[in-house]
């Protein structure tokens, strides 16, 4: 097998028994029985089955709830760092410190006025959800709070998180959202780096 396959081949048989191990965890899942243990389904995403992962949400139509928010946003972070790992091993994108660092020089206002906006929204939502947890109001469901967190607002939930006191308990919102932050700071960097920020 020619090398530049080797990743891709890899990926593929990952994600088919992140696929099976995922439908088998819905099904128990539907039939209320107790979910596999999550390290299996996490483990398996971060090794590359993040793309089968995904795959058995579409295939079931399984909707975002609490009982599968944790293992959908998983699936959505660990597919977002496997397809910049296989557009950089591709050769596709080249970051070099010079292009990153020149990229500095350009305005990015607009890049700071949505990440301000991200994540004072997710410090609010926090916030908020914390307020109807105590008075028992209706509350924001996981799946917003995770999904601002996605898409920039990672270190306003973080903060609001431990300020409020907010899903500390929660293994899904405290490793998930220094993941987010991870992501969402790695494709900033590629993405200044090839000049498109």
């Amino acid at each position: 097998m020619p090398h530049e396959l080797v990743l891709p081949a890899y990926i593929l048989a990952v994600s088919l028994i992140a696929f099976a191990i995922m439908l088998c965890d819905l099904g128990r899942d539907r039939r209320g029985k107790d979910p596999l243990p999550w390290p299996l389904w996490a483990a398996v995403s971060a090794a590359g089955g993040a793309f089968g992962t995904l795959a058995a949400f579409l295939v079931t139509r399984t909707h975002i709830a609490k009982a599968t928010v944790a293992r959908f946003f998983c699936g959505l972070a660990f597919s977002i760092l496997w397809v910049l790992i296989l557009i950089l091993a591709s050769g596709a994108i080249s970051v070099t410190a010079d292009a990153f660092f020149a990229s500095l020089a350009r305005d990015h206002t607009p890049l700071a006025i949505y990440l301000a906006i991200a994540n004072l929204a997710d410090f609010a939502l926090f916030a908020i959800d914390k307020h109807q947890a105590v008075h028992v109001g209706s509350r924001i469901p996981e799946a917003v709070l995770l999904g601002v967190g996605l898409a920039g607002g990672a270190p306003g939930a973080l903060l609001g998180m431990h300020l409020f006191h907010h899903k500390t308990r929660r293994a899904y919102f405290r490793w998930g959202l220094w993941l987010f932050l991870a992501i969402d700071a790695l494709l900033i960097v590629l993405f200044m780096a090839e000049g498109i920020l």
